[in-house]
């Protein structure tokens, strides 16, 4: 099989196309035709990828959505905690005898607070 052959049918017939390329009566009918079929077969893979494309560009903004709400509610929640995990006795409340069940309710309403106002907006 020459080189000539071998090579892809798009450039091959935008060559005869251009007026590069010689070929004989039935060879130029079916180049043209070719060509044209080529470069509509092209546009269509290039609009399947793109489509294809789209879809997972659009389920991994789902995903870091959901992602971003989550660190949302955590992030509070890891805050309190590093402030009462640093051991400093002058803090009124560690004193407190319901100090540690108070602390953990408000963590926990605010956890709640917080899923509840993603929930009415429909990003959770």
């Amino acid at each position: 099989m020459s080189a000539r052959r071998r090579r892809p049918a798009k450039p091959l017939a935008a060559e005869y196309v251009e007026g590069r390329l010689t070929l004989t009566p039935d060879g130029a009918r079916l180049a043209s035709g070719s060509h044209d079929h080529t470069v509509v077969l092209w546009d269509l893979a290039d609009g399947v990828l793109n489509s294809y494309l789209s879809a997972v560009n659009n389920r991994m903004n789902e995903v870091m959505k959901t992602l971003s709400v989550v660190a949302t509610i955590l992030l509070p929640l890891t805050f309190i905690a590093s402030i009462y995990g640093m051991n400093f006795e002058n803090m009124p409340e560690l004193g407190w005898q319901w100090g540690y069940f108070g602390i953990l309710g408000a963590m926990a309403a605010l956890a709640l607070g917080l899923v509840v106002f993603f929930r009415l907006r429909k990003w959770f």
